[in-house]
């Protein structure tokens, strides 16, 4: 399943993410930003795969952040499946 990452998800990281500042800056590239869940057995272990960004450079700058926004997304699909 492919998506890009969008405004509704980045709103519920960010009330995660406040104390961040940081994070602000990265919500601005969300759209550039590709991800591909795959679900694996009955675990649920996920495997995340970033596919595109702007520039590489811009990515090793923001790759702490973007581990940790994709660790809440995995949290919120999670969240989702069990409602």
């Amino acid at each position: 399943m492919l998506k890009t990452i969008d405004d509704n998800i980045y709103a519920i990281i960010n009330r995660k993410l406040l104390s961040d500042k940081k994070f602000k800056k990265l919500t601005s590239n969300a759209r550039n930003v590709l991800y591909t869940l795959l679900t694996r057995n009955k675990n649920e272990i996920y495997e995340i795969m970033i596919t595109t960004f702007s520039s590489e450079s811009v990515f090793n700058l923001k790759r702490d952040l973007f581990i940790k926004a994709l660790n809440e997304l995995i949290k919120v699909d999670y969240l989702k499946k069990l409602k």
